[in-house]
């Protein structure tokens, strides 16, 4: 008989659990959280397009036009 223990296994963070958190906290208009999310994301795999895509989106959102110019060329240069 095997024995299977209840402990929850500790799973570290992807970048995609990042990422599904910054579209939902960015479609409730929660830029900066959103921009905090999607640099997490990107920390966590720096050749993530589309979080480079929809950070700059955000940034856009909030006026940092520099800062989404920024975005969309990383973006586009993966």
């Amino acid at each position: 008989m095997v024995k299977v223990s209840s402990a929850s296994v500790p799973t570290h963070p992807k970048a995609e659990d990042f990422f599904i958190q910054s579209n939902d906290k960015y479609e409730k208009g929660d830029y900066q959280a959103a921009i905090a999310a999607y640099s997490q994301a990107i920390v966590l795999n720096p050749n993530y397009v589309e979080a480079y895509n929809r950070r700059g989106n955000a940034r856009r959102a909030l006026g940092d036009n520099k800062g989404a110019l920024a975005d969309y060329n990383a973006a586009s240069a993966n």
